[in-house]
């Protein structure tokens, strides 16, 4: 199903009373279409991360509201907001949430029992192409953070999704690598028509979006 983000008069508590906040988000109506690309670019601080778990219901908008299709999130009951996580939207949150003692095949194999969308084949060549194949038998805690990096990425890919959610996804990773991932998350989300929403910390980020907006 192709989902519209539809984004109202959010103000997150920590620009409650200013005026002049020079967003493009916060207490703007926006939508954001499917199959399209997004950046997120900000200074820490400004709710980046705070609109990626807005967009995943993990958090609930404090005031406004968030429509996904024609529903509204503070309306999705706990049930509804599991299901949508399950099958509509994939995040890579920015502390990574890997289970840290699991090797990293361990971590990519129990997302993968959880779902079918592809084949365990098809996980391994994705780790080929982010270079991360010889690390996978090495428990996550003894991974660099841009190795973690790039599990906690194949790991989104695993599961269906028609938004994928991701918070400073190569905050740790140079150029080349940096350059695989965006190849790979560009492809997976043109087969399965999906948006993407990145956020990043770059005033003006090195890959191509569809649109650049301003937290």
């Amino acid at each position: 199903m192709r989902l519209v983000y539809t984004i109202s008069d959010v103000i997150p508590a920590f620009y409650a009373g200013v005026s002049e906040r020079g967003s493009d988000i916060w207490g703007k109506t926006i939508t954001l279409e499917p199959g399209q690309s997004y950046a997120i670019s900000a200074a820490s601080g400004k709710g980046k991360s705070t609109l990626l778990n807005l967009l995943y219901a993990v958090r609930l908008a404090p005031n406004g509201s968030i429509k996904l299709g024609d529903l509204s999130l503070a309306d999705f009951t706990p049930n509804k907001r599991c299901e949508l996580r399950r099958v509509d939207v994939s995040m890579v949150f920015q502390d990574l949430l890997l289970f840290e003692h699991l090797s990293a095949r361990d971590n990519l194999k129990l997302k993968h029992s959880l779902h079918s969308e592809v084949s365990e084949n098809m996980i391994w060549q994705w780790c080929e192409r982010l270079d991360i194949q010889q690390h996978l038998d090495r428990p996550c805690h003894q991974l660099s953070l841009g190795q973690q990096q790039r599990v906690a990425i194949v790991r989104a890919l695993i599961q269906p999704f028609s938004w994928l959610l991701m918070d400073e996804p190569t905050s740790h990773l140079d150029k080349e690598n940096t350059q695989r991932v965006h190849q790979l998350v560009d492809e997976v989300c043109a087969q399965r028509l999906a948006g993407k929403v990145i956020t990043t910390l770059e005033k003006h980020p090195e890959f191509s979006y569809d649109k650049i907006l301003f937290c």
